[in-house]
């Protein structure tokens, strides 16, 4: 399976999935349908992958996109034929076409191409095997550098074929050419991975049925390639998105079939599940605003000895204090992003505190601490289970009123309004004493080591300046024009390789709260759908019904499970 695209096999089976659901909800509960229906639609954008094909005009995009989807419509020309970016969609992959950058055609082919590249998740920038132009590599640059999306990229050299020679050799001296011209501009190699491939010779193989060209054109190469990516990106988290919403919908549909505490309980475990996603997604803005402008300063910083280029002297001292001010910046957005998330997680316990506390949440504490379930029954277990995990509610609910108890067993709770007024401020009390109630202590920053790159800025000014061979001093003015330009590919470089480090820094931090991510919110979800799959697993209504949703609970289950260890592609 190594030559398929795994984000594309995965989103077949989810939508094989969710295809079965829909039927099976549309044929025994119409209104359910329509609101599955929605919740997927509402989803739709942070579901798809995006992936933005960009750069020369001629290097065969368009060629690219079609080989990748199988798809023959679409218009593939030697002249700058894509004038407006083209969107394809693929099931859950959304693949923009755009038009060359910098063109010199249309002014809004930039715009439409720059938009594109914005909202994407991984950029496929295609050169051909002429390698860049003057032009072209100032363009990548620009992306990768100046417009900080260096960890988006993917190079794909492509039309291999027109090129004479052993493919190996030939792609050993393209990386070597291609290191240099880099480097020269203050970029690196390494930070980009890169394919090899001639996308025609892979479409023609495809379509005559030639596995020898198939071989030669080293597509497979390239998709590979992209699943690393997927994997590395964590990007197969968007198909779970959609696995998440329809699980849950058929959790809500069968517990709807069930007990009053079945039915009860799911409404806890929904709200317990909206707190926590709706918190995840706020921290997430917050980290994100953050780093964007920790960026932005770590790029300002380093300016500064970038600017001194040419105009004044450097000198050790001066990388040194440079050096200390970007780590100092980056520290100070490390507590900022501490703080507030810190805060944030107290936010979210108070108010998991508050559904627990509730009306209902007391209402299936004091069923469970009273004799209403059966105590031999698998729920009751995994109930009581509930109860011990987050504090050992029921307890306290019996210690702190008695009267729960009593309202619970001669009204079965029906009554929420009395239930509350009787018990809600002293059972909340009760709830707040456990506080933190998922035994996770947040620290997320503990292990934290800023960017592997930050000792690269003392290590660059030094083998920049020597290169430009100047013989200046301070205040020295710069006068004979091929002095100039050297001092400007300089600056460039700089800035170029400041740039980097920025980028480095941000990701060192965005990886470092991925694991927070998994350790604070995956867990509790994760405890969450264990009480949820119990009670779709232990549900005796036999009903065609919820026999079917049974089964594709099942199927879904083991998709997630799939796309959490994707060992095929390792």
């Amino acid at each position: 399976m190594a030559n398929e695209f795994l984000f594309q096999m995965m989103s077949e089976k989810e939508i094989e999935i969710q295809n079965k659901v829909l039927e099976l909800f549309d044929k025994n509960a119409p209104e359910l349908s329509e609101n599955v229906k929605k919740k997927i639609g509402d989803i739709e954008s942070e579901s798809r992958l995006k992936i933005s094909f960009v750069g020369q005009h001629n290097a065969g995009k368009s060629t690219i996109v079609s080989a990748l989807t199988k798809n023959k419509n679409i218009k593939i020309s030697s002249n700058v034929e894509t004038d407006e970016t083209a969107s394809y969609e693929w099931n859950d992959v959304l693949l923009f076409d755009t038009p060359g950058l910098y063109a010199g055609v249309k002014s809004t082919h930039d715009a439409s191409a720059l938009e594109a590249i914005k909202v994407s998740d991984i950029l496929i920038f295609c050169i051909t095997s002429s390698l860049f132009d003057d032009l072209m590599i100032q363009n990548f640059i620009d992306l990768a550098y100046k417009r900080s999306y260096k960890n988006k990229i993917v190079l794909v050299v492509n039309k291999m074929s027109q090129e004479d020679g052993d493919y190996d050799e030939l792609k050993e001296n393209y990386t070597k050419t291609l290191r240099t011209t880099l480097e020269e501009l203050g970029g690196n190699f390494d930070d980009f991975p890169v394919a090899f491939i001639d996308a025609k010779d892979y479409k023609d193989g495809i379509d005559d049925d030639d596995e020898e060209l198939i071989e030669l054109s080293h597509f497979d190469s390239f998709i590979k390639l992209l699943n690393n990516q997927i994997l590395e990106k964590g990007l197969l988290a968007k198909v779970g998105t959609k696995c998440t919403v329809l699980i849950d919908s058929m959790s809500e549909a069968i517990a709807s079939t069930g007990t009053e505490l079945d039915k009860n309980m799911t409404v806890v475990l929904k709200r317990l599940t909206r707190t926590i996603r709706t918190y995840r997604k706020e921290m997430k803005y917050e980290l994100d605003r953050i780093v964007m402008d920790l960026r932005s300063s770590v790029v300002e910083i380093g300016s500064e000895l970038t600017n001194k280029i040419g105009t004044s002297e450097i000198k050790d001292e001066d990388t040194i204090e440079i050096n200390n001010r970007i780590e100092q910046r980056s520290q100070q957005a490390v507590e900022e992003i501490e703080k507030i998330l810190s805060s944030k997680t107290e936010e979210m316990q108070e108010e998991i505190g508050d559904v627990l506390s509730s009306e209902i949440g007391a209402y299936v504490f004091t069923e469970i601490a009273t004799d209403q379930v059966k105590a031999e029954t698998v729920t009751s277990k995994n109930y009581a289970g509930f109860v011990e995990k987050y504090g050992n509610v029921s307890k306290m609910a019996k210690a702190t009123s008695e009267r729960v108890v009593s309202m619970a067993l001669t009204k079965g709770a029906t009554d929420f309004s009395k239930l509350a007024s009787s018990s809600g401020s002293a059972m909340h009390s009760a709830v707040k004493v456990v506080g933190h109630f998922f035994g996770v202590k947040f620290k997320p920053w503990q292990a934290l080591k800023i960017a592997n790159g930050i000792g690269k800025v003392a290590k660059f000014a030094g083998p920049l300046l020597s290169a430009v061979d100047l013989l200046v001093t301070a205040g020295t003015k710069i006068k004979e024009e091929q002095e100039l330009k050297k001092i400007q590919e300089a600056k460039a470089a700089s800035f170029n390789q400041i740039s980097g480090i920025a980028s480095d820094i941000v990701t060192s931090i965005e990886k470092q709260y991925g694991l927070m991510e998994v350790d604070v919110f995956d867990k509790i979800l994760e405890e969450i759908d264990e009480i949820r799959n119990s009670m779709v697993a232990e549900s005796e209504n036999n009903t065609e019904f919820v026999t079917g949703l049974k089964e594709y609970n099942e199927e879904l289950k083991a998709l997630v499970n799939e796309l959490n260890s994707p060992t095929d592609f390792e």
